[in-house]
């Protein structure tokens, strides 16, 4: 949803009692690992990086409590640090689709994941990577117990090491950068709710209301207030000679 959208919306906005609330904020990770079929009964959770190589895969897994129930995310990209690019390529991502836990998962024990989403191509090191996953956020804010992150792995000879949470030297760790959209009643009104962790909000019908005072504050009319008139660049003229002032 866009601004203008918004503002196209407003009078059916205004007349439902309810207006869109826009914030942005980072979904955390919540856990990272990776998994190697050269060490399949290996548990790399504790690994400051992810390797992403020929046999490897990371799996990522963010934290969406945070958000409000009912809110929609026009929205949301992946990022990661690729800290070290050995070999140049393609990274790929896919939905992970059954559970998983940092600390006990190896490749034997691998999740199961959906075909890959999308793909990127990757060159240098020391640079961030977006991915667009708006589409997979909306899905785990609707159905929250689907949520079971993202694999990413390499195509061909593609090797990269990706910053983990636990990496405290560049401390980039994966995150998922949202913005959001949620309905909420109008303030006064039965059911507002408030949205937590958030900068203040544009209150669409306060702002109309506002300009509409105003508008009428600045209207000359034939009973305005001597103060207003002064602001106005009005001057009073003096009463004929027995007539009472205004």
């Amino acid at each position: 949803m866009t601004i203008q959208s918004i503002f196209r919306a407003l009078p059916v906005l205004l007349a439902t009692g309810s207006f869109p609330s826009l914030w942005a904020t980072d979904a955390p990770i919540a856990a990272d690992t990776y998994i190697s079929a050269g060490s399949p009964a290996a548990n790399f959770g504790t690994a400051v990086n992810l390797s992403i190589a020929p046999g490897n895969s990371g799996l990522v897994l963010f934290d969406l409590s945070s958000f409000p129930s009912g809110t929609t995310v026009p929205v949301a990209y992946l990022r990661i640090f690729a800290n070290t690019v050995t070999t140049g390529g393609t990274l790929t991502f896919s939905q992970v689709t059954s559970p998983w836990a940092e600390g006990s998962v190896t490749f034997a024990t691998a999740p199961t994941t959906a075909s890959p989403f999308t793909s990127i191509p990757v060159s240098t090191g020391k640079s961030f990577l977006l991915v667009d996953v708006t589409a997979l956020v909306n899905g785990w804010l609707a159905n929250p117990a689907t949520n079971f992150g993202i694999q990413i792995s390499g195509s061909g000879s593609t090797t990269v090491l990706v910053d983990s949470k636990e990496n405290l030297t560049t401390s980039h760790p994966a995150a998922v950068e949202v913005t959001v959209v949620a309905l909420r009643d109008l303030p006064g009104r039965p059911g507002q709710q408030a949205l937590p962790d958030q900068p203040a909000q544009l209150d669409l019908r306060d702002r109309k209301v506002q300009l509409v005072r105003q508008e009428r504050l600045d209207r000359p009319g034939p009973r305005a207030r001597p103060e207003r008139k002064a602001r106005q660049g009005w001057r009073e003229q003096p009463a004929p000679p027995g007539q009472p002032g205004p």
